[in-house]
């Protein structure tokens, strides 16, 4: 079967073959691609390995699609899998390996992408089909390639393992096991004053430079949450592409982050019971050292986690266009973070805010970061530190003894907590406004707090006296210049 060759019929069945060129199967019906090896060549976009479209059933185990390489003149390489509007779909035993991109081709004015494509790709599908990947699944994106430009931007991406964009559809994608590897960022010269205005695409990554590719991805295109969509995961090794080398000559975007071992938007509800999560090391922009990946990275969701191993990067979640909570119940972590961002349309109604809900796991660092409102609620687990970093209003409030044995320390913005969160004398207050929301206990030698910088703690209770306070040893202050009001200390560097 030639490169371009189409399939159509009801029922198509291969079984133990090797086709060597890109082939199409379009038409509905059962596919069952069992025993068979595809190999893709040729330019991009047409150097897949297999294309399905419009399938009602697909069946794939023990077989192996090999996407086919980028070259000078297509630069992209060539996707394992693509898949378009198809029904149920199930995964098993079987390899995917997506082409990597192309050498370095100058090109002088325009953006150019020299991406890695993905193992397995699949835009929409039918309302309604589960989309299944089983064990013995190794999915993995390609690399990027290197080029270099003058005044345009450019992409050298590394692929996705797993690549779903879903939309108007409502479905489950359900991972019970297997291994999902992102591709390494590439190299890139350019020189574009560009930059990103639509938020879902700078929390996605999809900005000009490096990024390492996600082990597995899925995503609402038009980033609504409008229908009911669930990601099941209950286990699987989860990896990040690294991120590559990225140099702007001008003031525009530019990203070498890791890629994320798991990447969720605007899908309903996920569930992680367990697997194994790991971020991409980090790439570097104009020198500088760029962000890791996240172990998984879940936005404008309701998140469950009860089990896995989160590392080189941990767990981010958080809200833009959508109230979003994570309620986490188990799992080990080497660091959380829950950031939200600014969405442009909170006049329309479409800001979202993160709340976060701890019953259980064990939390290295936890970061609040961003611009807008997070809320947590901690009953149990352990967090060794705790760090404000973002400019917006954090809220929590944790059960008594839960986190006696967190360090917090806060860097900027607007923190609200209950007293018995300052009970064990570990506060940090470098920046920003903290209040206690129900008073400070009287209790001598109760709170110990440091301040570095300009500071402000304040207690909403009419007629509190910091200087009693202090004399009698309830509150020990620590600044280099303390001032005091009727519910007011302030710290000035």
């Amino acid at each position: 079967m030639n490169r371009g060759a189409v399939v159509f019929g009801m029922v198509v069945c291969f079984c133990s073959l090797v086709l060597a060129d890109s082939t199409n199967i379009v038409g509905g019906g059962s596919v069952d691609l069992s025993g068979f090896q595809f190999s893709g060549s040729g330019e991009y976009p047409t150097n897949y390995a297999a294309y399905v479209e419009s399938a009602t059933d697909l069946q794939i185990a023990g077989s192996s699609f090999d996407g086919g390489l980028g070259g000078e003149g297509f630069l992209n390489g060539g996707v394992g899998v693509q898949l378009s509007d198809v029904g149920r779909v199930s995964i098993s035993s079987s390899v995917f390996r997506a082409g990597s991109g192309g050498g370095a081709v100058p090109n002088e004015t325009e953006s150019s992408d020299v991406k890695g494509r993905h193992g397995i790709a699949s835009t929409n599908g039918k309302e309604g089909f589960d989309f299944c990947f089983g064990n013995g699944v190794d999915a993995s994106g390609g690399d990027a390639g290197t080029i270099s430009n003058g005044t345009g931007g450019l992409r050298v991406i590394g692929g996705d393992g797993v690549h779903c964009v879903t939309k108007d559809v409502a479905r489950n994608w359900i991972v019970s096991g297997g291994t999902y590897q992102g591709g390494d960022g590439g190299t890139g010269s350019y020189a574009s004053s560009k930059e990103e205005v639509f938020p879902f695409q700078i929390l996605m990554g999809n900005l000009n430079g490096a990024r390492g590719g996600y082990g597995f991805c899925l995503f609402q295109d038009d980033a609504y949450r409008d229908h009911d969509r669930s990601l099941i995961v209950s286990n699987g090794i989860f990896r990040g592409g690294n991120g590559g080398v990225a140099n702007n000559a001008e003031d525009g975007d530019v990203t070498a982050d890791g890629g994320s071992g798991l990447c969720s938007a605007s899908v309903s509800d996920v569930r992680i019971v367990d697997g194994t999560f790991i971020g991409g090391q980090a790439g570097t922009t104009n020198g500088a050292v760029a962000d890791p990946g996240f172990g998984a990275a879940l936005w404008d969701c309701n998140a469950v986690v009860s089990g896995g191993d989160f590392r080189n990067g941990g767990l981010g979640f958080g809200a833009l266009y959508y109230d979003s909570t994570c309620t986490l119940q188990g799992g080990e972590f080497d660091r959380m973070e829950f950031r939200t961002l600014t969405s442009g349309l909170g006049s329309y109604g479409w800001q979202g805010v993160t709340y976060a809900r701890i019953d259980g796991g064990t939390i290295g660092q936890m970061a609040f970061t961003g611009t807008e409102t997070a809320k947590a609620v901690f009953t149990g687990g352990t967090v060794s530190n705790i760090c404000f970093k973002g400019t917006g209003a954090t809220h929590i409030s944790a059960a008594d003894g839960v986190l006696r044995d967190t360090e917090f320390v806060q860097e900027d913005g607007n923190v609200f907590c209950s007293s018995n969160l300052l009970t064990g004398g570990h506060f940090l207050l470098e920046k920003g406004t903290l209040t206690v929301t129900n008073g400070l206990p009287p209790l001598a030698g109760s709170i110990d707090i440091t301040s570095i910088e300009s500071a402000v703690l304040s207690v909403p209770q009419s007629g509190y006296d910091f200087s009693s306070a202090t004399d009698s040893g309830a509150v020990t202050f620590r600044g280099e210049t303390v001032l005091f009001g009727e519910g007011i200390w302030q710290t000035n560097s």
